[in-house]
């Protein structure tokens, strides 16, 4: 089995050193409130903060343009362009209940895949 090793650990520069850490936020909407999302976005960012320092760029994937019913009408565009996003971070942390989502699984088969940083807090 191959083991997945971290940017950090790779590099051999600590998480805090870090300039800046772009960081993707993956979490499920089905059946959530908008204020719900945003919540849980802002306590995973506070988190990260903590984590990172103040170099942490969240990457905006919590756009109100695209709703819960975009999503289940076309989900591979919403997906399409979770995906476009994925390929300009350095990692991705994963909200509560990711796994419930299809969107979310297939997030993070491909960090898996491509060698993107799955961030734990």
């Amino acid at each position: 089995m191959i083991e997945m090793k971290s940017v950090s650990e790779v590099s051999g520069i600590t998480d805090k050193e870090r300039e800046q850490m772009k960081i993707f936020i993956s979490h499920s909407r089905k059946g959530r409130e908008a204020e719900d999302i945003q919540k849980e976005r802002e306590q995973l960012s506070l988190k990260l903060k903590e984590k990172y320092g103040e170099g942490v760029e969240i990457v905006e994937t919590f756009l109100n343009e695209i709703s819960e019913k975009d999503e289940e009408e076309n989900p591979v565009f919403v997906l399409g362009w979770a995906i476009q996003l994925l390929s300009t971070v350095d990692g991705v942390v994963f909200g509560r209940d990711w796994y419930k989502s299809k969107r979310c699984r297939i997030e993070r088969n491909i960090c898996h895949e491509y060698g993107i940083e799955i961030v734990k807090l």
